[in-house]
């Protein structure tokens, strides 16, 4: 198991312009209903707004503007998973280059493209990493290839990367009708243990049942979220390693990497995005930490 520590992310270019609504300014005379887009959010005016900057009157019962969300170019960059970027339909790439300094891992999740290429250049230009992959899932035999339609990935988690003080990352998403990514991560993966059978896996889901005096009920659908109880093998002497580092990650979402695998054959239901929620270390053995990790995902 590993777990990527993200690090702040810096958008150097994308080809999704941020066109959402015009630039918020002081001076301008807002009417309620108006959108304007700040620091890369979009908000709406719902109350008297000339000359009160959106992000410093946005809540409480005077609040002059509420905010909708982020823009579409920054949707990948928020904290959540399940905003996306999402490319006109009549385009086929999407195409953006982030911060890389200092990184040896990135991950995109819930993203919906037939192919990726990812390139990591240092700061001379020099490339260190460039790969292309088809998000095809595999088969299990000729009837499934035939008669069920094709599945393809969702996320995709790359560590190893050489280090650099200084790089960059371009990612190229390709999909007809307009791809989508939901999430960027980038920063340092950092080895937890080795992942054992018995790891659990599950959702937590947020839809709402009403059942009124007369026994009726609705459903209310919503979100739900990843969870998942990892049991790992480590080695006593990594043990005080391994609780700094999840001291450090106390009450921080990180990237949660469960399979050992990587690429399009591992685990999809392993890779969580959210905080950690609990674990526990036992002294099974002189060489022997037993340690279950339990991980609730952001939506």
């Amino acid at each position: 198991m590993k777990v990527i520590e993200p690090q702040a992310i810096r958008l150097l270019s994308s080809s999704v312009p941020e066109n959402d609504a015009p630039a918020w300014s002081a001076g301008t005379a807002y009417q309620i209903g108006d959108s304007v887009v700040h620091d890369h959010k979009v908000y709406k005016a719902v109350g008297a707004s000339t000359g009160r900057q959106p992000d410093q009157n946005c809540e409480g019962t005077d609040a002059a503007w509420r905010l909708i969300g982020p823009t579409n170019q920054y949707a990948m960059l928020d904290q959540y998973v399940s905003t996306q970027t999402v490319a006109p339909t009549d385009v086929e790439t999407l195409t953006f280059t982030v911060s890389f300094n200092r990184c040896t891992a990135f991950a995109l999740l819930n993203f919906k493209a037939t192919g990726i290429r990812a390139v990591v250049k240092d700061g001379d230009g020099l490339v260190m990493y460039d790969r292309t992959v088809n998000t095809l899932k595999d088969v299990d035999g000729y009837w499934d290839y035939y008669f069920r339609p094709l599945e393809r990935v969702v996320d995709q988690a790359v560590t190893e990367i050489p280090v650099s003080p200084v790089a960059t990352l371009e990612v190229t998403l390709t999909q007809k009708g307009g791809p989508a990514l939901g999430h960027v991560v980038v920063g340092q993966a950092w080895p937890l243990g080795l992942t054992l059978y018995n790891t659990q896996c599950s959702i937590r889901d947020y839809s709402r049942k009403d059942t009124d005096e007369f026994g009726n009920t609705r459903l209310v659908k919503r979100a739900n979220a990843k969870r998942t109880s990892i049991p790992l093998y480590l080695h006593p002497s990594r043990l005080d390693t391994v609780r700094e580092l999840l001291a450090r990650l106390h009450g921080l979402p990180a990237l949660w990497l469960g399979d050992d695998n990587e690429g399009v054959g591992s685990y999809q239901a392993l890779t969580v995005w959210g905080w950690l929620e609990d674990w526990r270390a036992t002294f099974a053995g002189p060489n022997e930490i037993s340690m279950n990790i339990d991980v609730q995902g952001l939506k």
